[in-house]
């Protein structure tokens, strides 16, 4: 998660460009390994997958430091991406798209007296 700072460039009354409107990109973040801590003992070294969609900032699942860091101490956790267009096949929407659709199964009301 990052915060990103812009505002509106600013020009002198020539209109050359005296600020170009960029203050900075300030990360969120910080490591915590939640997963291995809370993670049962007794399934270490069964595979732990870990879903990502498609996002282009997102690591690659072949990735050198995250490989090495969940292969360590008898570890194996697993990156693996979502398929793309898919909600039926995308397991981080599943949830989402069966709450809509129990709502709209429960229909809304389109007047004052159905309410």
């Amino acid at each position: 998660m990052f915060l990103a700072v812009v505002t509106r460039p600013r020009y002198d009354a020539n209109g050359n460009c005296t600020f170009e409107g960029t203050i900075g990109i300030f990360p969120f973040v910080t490591v915590e390994p939640a997963l291995k801590a809370k993670w049962s003992a007794e399934e270490r070294g069964m595979p732990i997958f870990i879903q990502q969609d498609n996002a282009r900032t997102h690591i690659a699942v072949d990735d050198p430091a995250f490989v090495q860091a969940a292969q360590a101490d008898g570890w194996d956790i697993r990156l693996t991406c979502q398929s793309p267009n898919s909600p039926d096949l995308n397991i981080l929407d599943l949830g989402f798209f069966a709450a809509i659709q129990a709502l709209f199964e429960k229909g809304t009301p389109n007047n004052i007296t159905k309410i």
